[in-house]
């Protein structure tokens, strides 16, 4: 009896643990809407999850965002949101090498 209370407890962690695994962040989901070529909706998503303090200091987000804003053609925005990256991780190529190409 004992064994079986055990088991079906280990079940349920395991089912729960693969449920969280499978499940995408905010963040990711709004990547994905990048990748995907949603730009508009990307846009949206990032921008807002930006001002959140845990994705404020996402280099990786912040330059997403700079390329969804440069999509849609909104320079000036894009220009901030690479500068803002680059500050964060200085040391990206690909940080800089989208900041020089917004100019």
């Amino acid at each position: 009896m004992k064994y079986l209370r055990f088991t079906s407890s280990v079940v349920i962690v395991v089912v729960l643990a693969i449920n969280l695994a499978a499940q995408e962040t905010d963040r990711e989901q709004a990547i994905k809407q990048y990748l995907q070529g949603n730009d508009l909706e990307a846009t949206i998503q990032m921008e807002s999850l930006v001002k959140q303090k845990q994705y404020a200091s996402d280099a990786e987000l912040i330059n997403y965002l700079g390329l969804a804003y440069q999509n849609t053609f909104d320079d000036k925005k894009a220009r901030k949101m690479f500068e803002r990256a680059v500050k964060l991780q200085p040391a990206n190529a690909a940080y800089r090498a989208n900041l020089a190409f917004a100019y």
